[in-house]
């Protein structure tokens, strides 16, 4: 059981149902079960889904993964290829020692001087690959933070920039677009450092809508936004002003590029129509591609609920941080909902487990409502701190998995009995 505390959280039989569910999806999305399936080595021809590569006719094989899902995939990955790989680096949120790979531990959600490090090492073994060698890249949610290496950007100012951002109330398209401006990585960066190279992009996907340009900031995506685009970004949230540059846009850094995405939160909706199916309980679908404000997407989703079933979602929501609590979009995404809960149970939860706190998510329902009235607990102005996290920890309503080593979307689940 991924969920650590689900004994204590599925106090009802529809919670426990609701958190099955939810945990389903995350099982589901474990790079090791998803690299195993859908990458095979035989003699020296790979297959990755549906495409084929030769091993035989390359020189050498480079492996570097970046994201909070780049450690559980890289060990997956050194499983198939073995001693063929020449040499890689992987950088994640925590590092494990590894056969084939160098693995390194970086900060998030804003970028330290040891991420702007390890990405210069990155950089500089890409820097050597030449026509005849073959780069996989593990690219997974969190790189965008943890792989940085700005143009110009002082360390000092990339952070205050970065923190900006994240309270600005930015979505991930708004926000990577930025990123993508000011970093010598992002944007296709690193397709034009590891060129003329063969590259092959393994993405696991945490952007509502899977564009592959904006997952980790598309580091080997041709991208379609200007210098125009962050500027008028930085201006709409009055950012700092800083010097932006173009992202490269020549053809010839990405003719050898093959982009694969092998997972997003579809496979964890997927999953978790099945356990519904076999708990017995109808489900549908409201959206894979969830976005907008927290404390009101929230109460849209209720207006769409079934009479009765299971109601599934992923995505990114976003909070305008304006009070001075601790929290993160899932809890909000529940706080906001809790008075209008009648007969309803409500998750949502990050599948990376870190949503802002050391909790993945929140449960909310009637009970907690109860509850929280009987502590003399005034749900509207936690919201309105933006503290989350500390109402529903006086209710033990927090979802507590650890990290996952995982990282899709966020995954909604409501059920209306």
């Amino acid at each position: 059981m991924i969920i650590k505390n689900f004994k204590k959280l599925a106090r009802t039989p529809e919670r426990k149902i609701v958190l099955e569910i939810a945990n389903a999806g995350l099982e589901a999305i474990s790079p090791e079960k998803v690299i195993k399936e859908n990458i095979k080595l035989e003699k020296n021809i790979l297959t990755i889904k549906n495409k084929t590569f030769d091993l035989g006719k390359i020189k050498n094989l480079y492996v570097v993964g970046i994201g909070k899902a780049a450690l559980e995939s890289g060990k997956a990955l050194e499983k198939i290829l073995k001693d063929k790989i020449t040499k890689g680096i992987i950088l994640d949120i925590k590092k494990a020692k590894l056969n084939y790979l160098e693995s390194y531990q970086g900060d998030h959600p804003v970028p330290s001087e040891e991420n702007l490090r390890i990405s210069q090492k990155i950089v500089e073994l890409l820097t050597k690959a030449e026509k005849d060698d073959l780069v996989i890249i593990l690219v997974s949610g969190g790189a965008s933070a943890l792989f940085e290496l700005p143009w110009t950007l002082p360390i000092k100012k990339l952070q205050i920039m970065t923190r900006r951002l994240l309270k600005s109330g930015a979505d991930i398209y708004e926000t990577n677009t930025v990123r993508k401006h000011i970093s010598q990585v992002k944007g296709g960066g690193l397709a034009k450092i590891a060129w003329p190279a063969q590259i092959i992009s393994i993405i696991f996907s945490d952007v509502p809508g899977n564009d592959l340009s904006f997952i980790a900031s598309g580091p080997t995506v041709k991208d379609d936004t200007t210098k125009k685009d962050a500027r008028r970004i930085i201006q709409r949230y009055k950012l700092l002003k800083v010097k932006l540059v173009e992202t490269p846009k020549e053809e010839k850094y990405f003719k050898n590029v093959e982009n694969i995405l092998l997972l997003s939160g579809e496979t964890a909706i997927r999953a978790m129509e099945q356990k519904a199916k076999e708990l017995k309980v109808p489900s549908f679908v409201y959206s894979y591609a969830l976005r907008g404000e927290a404390r009101i997407v929230g109460r849209k989703i209720l207006q769409r609920l079934p009479k009765e079933g299971i109601l599934l979602a992923c995505g990114e929501t976003t909070v305008t941080v304006e009070g001075k609590g601790k929290g993160g979009r899932n809890q909000e995404l529940v706080l906001g909902t809790l008075p209008y809960l009648e007969k309803t149970v409500f998750v949502s939860l990050a599948s990376d487990g870190h949503d802002n706190t050391d909790a993945a998510g929140a449960v909310g329902d009637e009970e907690s409502l109860k509850h929280s009235q009987s502590l003399n607990l005034n749900w509207h102005a936690y919201l309105d701190n933006n503290d989350s996290y500390n109402f529903f920890k006086k209710l033990d309503d927090l979802i507590i998995t650890g990290e996952t080593g995982t990282n899709v979307s966020d995954l909604i689940i409501i059920y209306k009995k």
